[in-house]
């Protein structure tokens, strides 16, 4: 009889080391204890931790199927206990719901590509499969994109709307200070403009800090 194996990837961000820049190693270690148990009690066959930016990821191969309750419940009291962990070390953002270290926020996304070879639900890996050099010039060009995208200013078009951006604080920071805003107004069309005029178009639209 065929055995079926189930892969599950889940992943949470409870608390970043330093901003959203990583994962805190106590943080990791914890984490692949939980593994190791689960591992142990014969819950997984394999697992393996693994973090990009603040986020970790677990991931796991078992026979229960997805969207099992006995595997969901496992990673999220895994989190819990990596979510302590973070607030005992006083970590940014803890108990939010391959590695890559955006030490510049909001630049270009981070992504990892693990790649595992899997034998009788046994994870043999993972090999980064973008260690390569090939993909140097896509990293340069997004890069190049990101930075064109962020002279526009700290909100948009480098950021989402803010009402896609609900589940960070950008909100409660637009509305605190609201009483700063001021209306750019329409500009005058290029040709009525001075040269110097012209780079005034991007200024901010809010007042320094009181």
């Amino acid at each position: 009889m065929v055995r079926l194996i189930t892969l599950s990837i889940i992943k949470a961000d409870t608390g970043g080391f330093v901003g959203h820049s990583a994962v805190h190693p106590d943080m990791m270690t914890a984490a692949r204890h939980a593994i190791d148990r689960a591992v142990e009690s014969e819950l997984v066959i394999d697992g393996h931790v693994a973090a990009c930016g603040d986020d970790i990821s677990l991931i796991m191969t078992h026979g229960y199927g997805a969207d099992n309750e006995l595997i969901h419940s496992f990673a999220w009291d895994t989190f819990q206990t990596t979510t302590n962990v973070a607030r005992e070390l006083g970590l940014y953002g803890a108990g939010q719901a391959g590695h890559a270290h955006p030490a510049r926020f909001d630049g270009t996304p981070r992504v990892v590509a693990l790649g595992f070879q899997i034998h009788d639900g046994k994870l043999i890996g993972p090999q980064d499969l973008f260690a390569d050099p090939c993909f140097d010039e896509a990293r340069h060009r997004a890069n190049l994109a990101m930075d064109y995208l962020r002279w526009h200013g700290p909100f948009e078009p480098h950021r989402l709307p803010i009402e896609d951006l609900e589940y960070t604080t950008m909100p409660q920071i637009e509305a605190r200070i609201a009483d700063r805003w001021e209306p750019i107004g329409k500009p005058a069309p290029a040709r009525e403009r001075a040269p110097a005029e012209a780079g005034n178009i991007l200024t901010h639209t809010a007042g320094p800090p009181a």
